[in-house]
């Protein structure tokens, strides 16, 4: 059996640090923000970035780098070892598409083999499957098992958030004009989360965001399974003290350690300052 290796794209999120103690490799999806491109050669922090953002910054995100990918892969690949991606959600980008012929490209190159999976999810969801892969592999599986067992369990992934402003929203086309400025008025905060297609889909709505809060948490205790749990994912756009909060709330209820990330940019440039997400394992997400 020839040894692989688990990558993923940086639409992926989990505790600060994991990805680079894991020696999971992140493919690039650069991000524009005023004249400056982010996410290959130059870097932003995570406060300097929403804090743009709260000033009025409106970044544009693009698809995974395909040469990010080809550079990746073919490292792997001169070292003799197999690839198992781990892509953002078919459903809100195309980059599942472009990695997926990098891949064929390098396969057909280097003779080894080279496995994209369609994560159908995003962010912290996302994040989840390649912490689980990463353990399965340690624990001995092969590349096949490991893959086996994200195709039949990526549906479990439950993605839940609220945004503070729907505007961002709008204008990466999830929610519609209306829709967003009638929110900003009546300051409705819409409940989201991933269906099986790996798209936006609202749970609920509520007046305010304490209230939604209150929905995305009910919504969590309908779904969640402590068994399929190591942790539960608590993700924010630059609003810490309200995800401790959530996380407090999170293991009271359910007893399961809670760990914490930024929301990355890719998905912080459509969520916005001021999100909130929880992510587990439970019931199947698009139910």
């Amino acid at each position: 059996m020839r040894e692989y290796v688990i990558t993923t794209d940086a639409t992926a999120d989990l505790p600060a640090g994991w990805l680079e103690n894991s020696g999971v490799e992140v493919v690039a999806m650069p991000y524009v923000m005023g004249d400056t491109e982010y996410g290959i050669s130059k870097k932003q922090t995570y406060e300097d970035f929403y804090s743009a953002m709260k000033a009025g910054a409106m970044p544009t995100t693009s698809q995974a780098s395909l040469e990010s990918a080809e550079n990746i892969f073919s490292k792997y690949a001169d070292e003799g070892k197999d690839i198992l991606h781990i892509s953002f959600s078919s459903g809100m980008s195309g980059s599942f598409s472009g990695v997926s012929l990098v891949a064929k490209q390098t396969e057909q190159k280097y003779g080894i083999t080279v496995k994209v999976i369609d994560s159908l999810s995003g962010a912290g969801g996302e994040g989840l499957l390649v912490y689980y892969a990463s353990k399965l592999k340690k624990e001995g599986k092969t590349l096949e098992e490991t893959a086996e067992w994200i195709e039949n369990n990526k549906l479990y992934v439950n993605h839940l958030f609220v945004v503070e402003d729907l505007a961002h929203l709008r204008r990466g086309g999830r929610v519609s004009r209306i829709e967003a400025l009638l929110g900003g008025i009546l300051g409705i905060k819409p409940v989201l989360k991933l269906s099986d297609e790996g798209r936006i889909v609202p749970v609920a709505k509520a007046r305010g965001m304490r209230r939604a809060v209150e929905n995305m948490i009910e919504a969590a205790e309908s779904s969640f399974t402590p068994d399929k749990n190591d942790f539960i994912l608590v993700s924010h756009g630059h609003n810490e003290e309200a995800a401790k909060l959530l996380g407090q709330t999170l293991f009271s209820k359910f007893g399961v350690r809670v760990e914490y990330s930024y929301v990355s940019y890719l998905v912080g440039a459509h969520a916005g300052p001021g999100c909130l997400a929880v992510f587990f394992m439970g019931k199947n997400k698009g139910r």
